[in-house]
């Protein structure tokens, strides 16, 4: 490794926390992509009696819950081995 500063961005933050940062977005906004996908798929086999687009619309659903979960469940061990628990 160097001991170069890293490459700054034009608001100041360091590249690798701007990557961060954007990889964050890209995967919330496929978390709620997944679920919104769901949700309609869901809906549209409710209403149109559509058994096979119910069955998809509640994969995606638990698709989106279970990947919530993991990142809360991630989250949640990370602040208790900060505290040291």
């Amino acid at each position: 490794m160097s001991d170069d500063p890293p490459d700054m961005t034009s608001s100041g933050r360091s590249k690798s926390s701007w990557e961060r940062f954007h990889n964050i977005v890209k995967e919330k906004a496929f978390i709620v992509f997944l679920c919104f996908v769901g949700l309609v798929a869901v809906s549209y086999g409710m209403t149109m009696d559509n058994d096979v687009i119910f069955i998809i619309g509640i994969i995606f659903v638990i698709a989106g819950y279970l990947i919530i979960r993991t990142r809360i469940k991630k989250s949640i061990r990370e602040k208790e081995r900060e505290r040291g628990g």
